[in-house]
């Protein structure tokens, strides 16, 4: 387990150094979205389960969105996209008090995707640091404080634009767009 959190950490790094330096190339394809959301939601599943989370998709009791919902296609780079979801996802799981929902759609002519949890959330007048470097509203907490910053920057290389909404007792909404299929990075 040491070793894993510890090459996570060195992932987080590096990838967060590569973004920094405009060298992380997007190679983005036509993709159902609900398929990324779905290996998200799959790997965080031993968690989700434990603690008895429930999880939708577009307001469908769901882990496997791909598998009931219609494709929803937008073009992105799949490793990246799956990284962002994993990062908000893991976010919500942790800090869910009972529920976890997905919800994309269409917003000023861009793809949309919201990850809300039902947690306790954090003070609002944190939610403008919570992309910054190294952050981390809890000290002590697991992790380096690149994730966020990371999720920020790889939707900004495809094009689109992420944003948190939180406040105490309220929970946390993470929301990103990128542009529908046929435009982006690439």
């Amino acid at each position: 387990a040491s070793a894993d959190r510890i090459n996570r950490f060195v992932e987080d790094i590096l990838l967060y150094s590569k973004l920094e330096s405009g060298k992380l190339e997007i190679f983005s394809e036509p993709v159902n979205i609900y398929k990324i959301i779905g290996q998200s939601l799959a790997n965080f599943r031993p968690p989700i389960e434990i603690r008895g989370l429930s999880v939708s998709v577009d307001g469908k009791d769901t882990v496997r969105p791909a598998e009931i919902l219609a494709k929803k296609i937008v073009n992105c780079d799949v490793k990246q996209i799956e990284r962002v979801l994993n990062n908000c996802i893991q976010n919500a799981v942790k800090h869910a008090a009972s529920a976890v929902a997905i919800s994309t759609g269409m917003a000023d002519g861009f793809f949309s995707c919201e990850i809300k949890d039902n947690g306790a959330g954090m003070p609002k007048e944190f939610s403008d640091k919570i992309f910054d470097e190294y952050f981390q509203a809890e000290k002590g907490r697991k992790g380096v404080g690149l994730g966020l910053p990371s999720v920020k920057r790889i939707v900004e290389q495809h094009g689109g634009k992420v944003k948190v909404e939180t406040d105490t007792g309220k929970g946390f909404s993470f929301t990103f767009t990128l542009p529908p299929a046929g435009e982006g990075a690439g």
